[in-house]
């Protein structure tokens, strides 16, 4: 996405052109060139690369303000999110946890059609650090998060669904 392809030919055959465009070619200029036109066609090709740029270095990440302090944590460096006593518990990569009072519903938003799976009332699990699943949990680096009955079939299916097998057998234990 990020490589543009534009095509400066002196074959003005609409057919050829289509196919060109049909197999992603960018631009298709005909011989002799404008400089003006190209100009034109280098800037928009510019912008767009410039905007898929930015949209791929913006990482999501997760925001909240706590003890008059703004924390952002991305996405990927938290494996799972607990709550208890109104307290929210965000356990990351590096072993470190980040504490802040609230409920995980009130996250629920930033977390939407993210890689977090709600699996209980009281936990969130990054389905992309998640190493196994068994029968009433998905398996982390150094710990187990439960799967309530609650939200077990949709946990199941998005587990299998990440992992590209919406086949696998619930005998097998996913």
């Amino acid at each position: 996405p990020r490589m543009k392809i534009i095509i400066i030919s002196g074959y003005d055959d609409f057919e050829y052109a289509r196919q060109a465009i049909e197999v992603g070619v960018d631009q298709y200029l005909l011989k002799p060139v404008d400089v003006e036109k190209l100009k034109k066609v280098l800037e928009f090709l510019y912008i767009n690369v410039r905007k898929y740029s930015e949209f791929i270095r913006k990482e999501r990440v997760i925001c909240f303000k706590y003890r008059s302090q703004l924390y952002t944590i991305k996405h990927n460096e938290v494996q799972y999110i607990s709550s208890s006593l109104h307290t929210v518990t965000f356990y990351l990569d590096d072993g470190s946890e980040i504490h802040c009072r609230g409920k995980l519903s009130d996250f629920d938003e930033q977390l939407k059609d993210s890689m977090f799976l709600r699996c209980h009332q009281s936990f969130f699990v990054n389905i992309s650090k998640v190493i196994g699943m068994k029968t009433d949990g998905f398996i982390m680096k150094d710990f187990t998060v439960p799967i309530s009955r609650t939200y077990m079939k949709e946990a199941q299916k998005q587990y299998r669904k990440y992992l590209g097998n919406n086949d696998i057998a619930e005998e097998d234990g996913c």
